[in-house]
């Protein structure tokens, strides 16, 4: 049984204190390990080590290879910090399975911490947790019998949680070298092509309303660990997720021919679940996720037949409304129910 293993059964039996120990201190070792030079100095050994090694080695462009060759300790770091990060996720699953061992799936869904700027659909999400929860079960992770039973038929055991093969997997290293790049400010003209297709277009169509000191009072500034504050963010999500609903309806109903629904679908709301990810809004997406105003107007004439004037202006115009006003509706929400707590 491997150490990714020992960290979920030491959760799963409410021994989270042992299990964080054991995530920060002999998970590290388990990836890399010391020995000292001929010279006097640390190296770096171990499975993660060699596996940055073939990667750098694997590399096409030769000034990459060099960049990495000159920070390949600083990378193994990373990598590391990476997978802790990764395995820590599948705890705070299991944290709350035995915190809130009665929750029906669809309610760990809304209850799992996810990360912010996450865009995935509800039913994304909903398949992750029961995947995850289905491959403890399957590695002998003795989850509470009521997440057992709510789980039901749901989910399939696709993952191994084997912290090896987890850190030194290629695309785990593709993609921690490109995050590596981008934090400390080097190699731009690497990543800056594969960024354009993902998020790039949020920022370059972006539309700027203003700030919602209200909001980013109580997002930014309270700590987490105030549960009151969690339970009134929850109760109030669930009040702003019917009204944003019906505001999206209303505008459906006034002008059927407009598109809001889709623009909410494909964009709107994908980014309001975002930006107020402690909400938990519970606001209907769909997939695909649009970034820009020009793939979301394409999807929309595709897709949405129904849909009259589908031009780039037309959905910039339409998207700008929905947006404005769903933000709107957050604030007074947050003004009504937060004001004097700022």
């Amino acid at each position: 049984m491997g150490i990714w293993i020992d960290i979920l059964t030491l959760g799963a039996t409410g021994q989270s204190p042992a299990a964080r120990q054991k995530l920060a201190l002999d998970l590290p070792l388990a990836l890399r390990s010391f020995v000292a030079s001929s010279i006097g100095t640390r190296e770096y050994v171990g499975e993660l080590p060699r596996a940055v090694t073939r990667f750098r080695y694997n590399l096409s462009d030769e000034s990459e290879r060099a960049l990495l060759k000159a920070l390949e300790r600083e990378f193994v770091d990373a990598v590391v910090d990476d997978v802790i990060h990764g395995i820590e996720k599948s705890l705070l699953l299991v944290e709350l399975c035995l915190a809130q061992p009665h929750a029906s799936l669809h309610e760990l869904v809304h209850s799992f911490p996810w990360e912010s700027g996450l865009k995935r659909s509800v039913e994304w999400k909903r398949k992750y947790i029961a995947d995850q929860l289905r491959s403890m079960i399957a590695a002998g992770v003795p989850l509470p019998e009521a997440t057992v039973a709510v789980l039901g038929e749901e989910g399939e055991p696709c993952f191994a949680f084997n912290e090896i093969a987890f850190a030194v997997a290629p695309k785990r290293l593709e993609w921690s070298w490109g995050d590596f790049k981008k934090q400390q400010g080097y190699g731009q003209e690497f990543w800056c092509i594969a960024e354009a297709g993902d998020e790039a277009g949020i920022w370059a169509e972006g539309v700027d309303y203003g700030a919602i000191p209200v909001a980013a009072v109580v997002l930014q500034q309270t700590p987490a660990q105030d549960r009151e504050l969690e339970i009134d963010l929850h109760r109030l999500g669930n009040t702003l997720s019917q009204e944003l609903t019906a505001l999206m309806e209303e505008l459906h109903r006034c002008k059927p021919s407009d598109g809001y629904r889709p623009v909410a679908w494909h964009h709107v709301f994908w980014n309001l679940v975002s930006e107020y990810e402690r909400l938990r809004l519970a606001i209907e997406t769909h997939e695909p996720f649009h970034a820009t105003d020009q793939e979301l107007a394409d999807h929309i004439a595709m897709h949405y037949p129904e849909v009259t004037s589908t031009s780039r202006p037309v959905i910039v115009r339409r998207r700008q409304k929905l947006y404005a006003e769903c933000v709107q509706k957050i604030q007074s929400g947050f003004l009504e129910k937060f004001a004097d707590r700022t």
